[in-house]
């Protein structure tokens, strides 16, 4: 909820904390707590249904009332009320390449996190950059750059194997099989018959 790019969100919590035990409720308070002072939420707890239908109902009628007897124009210049565009930034904002290729180098097998650091900080920041490195730098091309220990040269040989291998270059094409297509004989067969 709180990736949504919503000012002012509103944790509703249905039915009181005291029907549980006393770890289940210290464990239930202890994250309410952490969504209202980590995460910013307005946290509200009511005690029944009937008092949280008042509760969305009230709600509901406060937002028509402030709405309903302003222009459209009038209501997009109220502070806080922010434009579709702007949360749509928000909620899903642009990763720059490099954090998307770093992601990316952290699914071949063995690259930790330090070392896709020390790659985007050596300034491969970018797949061509990368594939630049592997053909200037052979094997070999990443064993500086690499965290130090005594696999960084299998690392580097591996993450060039991984880039510059046929098995990975195109998809696996599904066998062929040698049946015949039967839809298609019994189409020619029922176009063939009187």
């Amino acid at each position: 909820m709180r990736r949504c790019g919503l000012p002012h969100l509103t944790y509703l919590v249905d039915g009181s904390l005291d029907q549980f035990d006393e770890k289940q409720r210290d464990r239930l308070a202890g994250c309410l707590s952490e969504l209202e002072v980590v995460f910013g939420f307005h946290v509200v707890t009511l005690a029944s249904r009937e008092s949280t239908y008042e509760y969305l109902s009230l709600s509901t009628r406060a937002i028509v009332d402030l709405f309903c007897t302003r222009s459209v124009s009038e209501g997009l210049l109220t502070p806080g009320l922010v434009t579709w565009s702007h949360l749509e930034n928000e909620s899903h904002p642009c990763k720059p390449v490099w954090s998307t290729w770093g992601q990316m180098l952290l699914h071949v097998v063995g690259v930790s996190e330090g070392a896709v650091q020390n790659m985007l900080d050596h300034g491969w920041h970018t797949p061509r950059a990368t594939l630049n490195a592997l053909r200037k730098g052979g094997e070999c091309f990443a064993e500086e750059v690499l965290e130090t220990g005594k696999k960084r040269r299998k690392l580097s040989s591996d993450i060039h194997r991984f880039f510059t291998s046929s098995e990975y270059a195109r998809p696996k094409q599904p066998p062929r099989t040698s049946q015949p297509n039967t839809q298609l004989t019994q189409t020619q067969q029922l176009s063939e018959s009187p």
